[in-house]
């Protein structure tokens, strides 16, 4: 046995996915605040789903606002909004 510390085995934490998402047909391509909206709310549900689909987006002059569909039924995501690039005339 060799007392080499290079060869001895070290557990490698590997964090799990994020759940992955569908964009509903219709829906237009999210903004990147939608998107950066969306990333940190799969980043919650790590371990809960495997996948969502997203079935409505939007933004207003204060949030982005993303309903996502789950296994466990529908969640609504709101962020506030940190510029306003994103925003769609209603």
């Amino acid at each position: 046995m060799h007392d080499d510390a290079s060869t001895e085995s070290h557990p490698v934490l590997i964090p799990p996915p994020l759940p992955t998402y569908t964009l509903a047909p219709g829906l237009p391509d999210l903004g990147a605040g939608q998107q950066s909206a969306l990333e940190a709310a799969l980043g919650g549900l790590i371990g809960r789903f495997q996948g969502v689909v997203v079935t409505a987006v939007g933004t207003t002059l204060s949030h982005h606002v993303i309903e996502l569909m789950t296994s466990a039924g529908t969640l609504l995501v709101l962020e506030r909004v940190e510029d306003h690039g994103d925003v769609v005339a209603a």
